[in-house]
């Protein structure tokens, strides 16, 4: 996986852990008339999320992510680029203010996060 935002960028070659998430949402708004009936109203913005969860993330590998969650996304405030495991490409951001991670062994992080893709 890379991230990356105008000259700044990091590499973590560990790969994510199997099965990873993957949320798809459009943002639609319902109500029920009086007579029973559903209305819905259906806008153009369409969400993806992606859930990338790790168990044996190396300390260097985990200090990068930290590093990069603290001063160049800023926690969720800076839109960035994304290339998964997948090698798909896409704009995102983090989802939360908090990235939580535990120590799984010696020199390994176990946690996860979740990104946003923008549109």
């Amino acid at each position: 996986m890379k991230f990356q935002l105008g000259s700044d960028s990091i590499e973590i070659p560990t790969p994510a852990n199997y099965p990873g998430g993957r949320t798809n949402e459009i943002i639609q708004v319902s109500e029920r008339s009086a007579a029973g009936v559903t209305h819905v109203e259906t806008y153009e913005l369409k969400l993806k999320s992606y859930e990338f969860s790790y168990s044996e993330l190396p300390t260097d590998q985990y200090s990068d992510l930290i590093n990069w969650f603290n001063d160049i996304a800023m926690g969720m405030q800076n839109i960035f680029t994304v290339i998964d495991d997948l090698g798909e490409t896409y704009e995102a951001r983090f989802t939360t203010s908090i990235l939580k991670f535990q120590i799984t062994g010696f020199e390994q992080w176990g946690g996860s996060f979740t990104l946003e893709e923008e549109r």
